[in-house]
Parts: structure tokens; C-alpha cells; sequence
């Protein structure tokens, strides 16, 4: 289920959800956009990529949800922002089209057979010296051994140590790092 922005929160889980979501593309993506070419996989309703663009050169946001997202996208939809939908196993670009790919909160809803295809075509449509970002929920902190996800739309968790093996397979450089609420949150 997409974390779809919105002004009042029926829970505090609801609005944990969505600052974590959103710190994502605040804290990780924001940095590293300037001026470039982002792919974003997996953009839900759109308010993550909606942020970077005020300083990337163009940003194309894909998502495989018709239902729940693609509604909110022309609220943010701008001159260097488009929306498609997309799957992120089957990217419909040229090798080397974009400086970034950044795809949060997917890897854990991909069947396992289909991992390293997704690594692998986000690797093809990089440019040379690209960058790829991501994130996942930390199996490590979330589960007890053999535990599956609470979340039925994860296929797996990854622990850290897991994501940057996996990463490693297909991407040269890989440096993993947590991301985590404040005190304040």
C-alpha cells in the first residue's frame, strides 16, 4: 500500500511512515541531484521526487501501481518532473541515460528470482560514474531469526550485510549506511 501524502494522520504510525519515506529523498537522494539526470523507481504518489526536482536537471519517476499512485501525480508533475508507469525489471531507457537512480522501499517487494534483474537494468541505464541509491527496511532490526515480514507485500528483509552483498554483485563500489529516526520523531 502506498504511503500517500496528506496533511492529517489517523495514526502516528501513519505519519512515521510517511517522514520515513520522505527522509529518504531528503537525506540520502537530495545531496547528490543537482543538476543531474534522476531516475526514480518506485515513486509512489510522487512527493519524494517532487522535492528533488526543485534541484535536479529532470527527473522521470516510474512506479508499477496504476491504482493508489498515478492520481496524485499531476499534482506534481512539473517541466523537469514526469511520471510513468514502469517496472523497475524492464526500464524502457537507453544504457547510460541518467547521472542518479534512486528506488526506495522497493527491493524488499521483488521476488528474489527477479533481484538481481532489477540491480541490473537500474546498472544498464546509468551513466558511467552514476549513482545509485536505496533503501529497505533493516530485517536485522525488524524480525527475529526466521521470522517472516509483518508486511505481506515484502517478498524478503535484507540485513545490512545481505543488501551489500546483493549490491555487490552487480555494482562496483557499494557503501551501505542506516538511516533512522530522531529523538524528536
Amino acid at each position: 500500500m502506498p504511503v500517500i501524502p496528506r496533511t492529517k494522520w489517523d495514526t502516528k504510525q501513519q505519519y512515521l511512515e510517511y517522514l520515513r519515506h520522505l527522509a529518504a529523498y531528503v537525506i540520502l537522494a537530495e545531496p547528490f541531484v543537482g543538476n543531474k539526470k534522476v531516475l526514480d523507481i518506485g515513486c509512489g504518489p510522487g512527493y519524494g521526487v517532487e522535492h528533488l526536482s526543485k534541484s535536479a536537471f529532470s527527473i522521470v519517476a516510474i512506479d508499477i501501481s496504476k491504482e493508489g499512485v498515478s492520481q496524485y501525480w499531476d499534482e506534481y508533475r512539473r517541466g523537469n518532473l514526469n511520471f510513468a508507469l514502469g517496472n523497475g525489471t524492464s526500464l524502457p531507457f537507453k544504457a547510460g541515460s541518467f547521472d542518479l537512480v534512486a528506488s526506495f522501499q522497493v527491493v524488499e517487494h521483488i521476488k528474489a528470482k527477479f533481484v538481481l534483474a532489477y540491480l541490473a537494468e537500474i546498472h544498464r541505464v546509468l551513466k558511467t560514474g552514476g549513482t545509485f541509491i536505496c533503501s529497505t527496511p533493516n530485517k536485522r532490526l525488524r524480525l527475529l531469526p526466521f521470522q517472516k515480514p509483518w508486511n505481506p507485500e515484502h517478498k524478503r528483509e535484507y540485513e545490512d550485510n545481505e543488501l551489500k552483498n546483493l549490491l555487490k554483485e552487480v555494482f562496483e563500489r557499494v557503501e551501505v549506511y542506516g538511516l533512522r529516526g530522531s529523538d524528536e520523531i
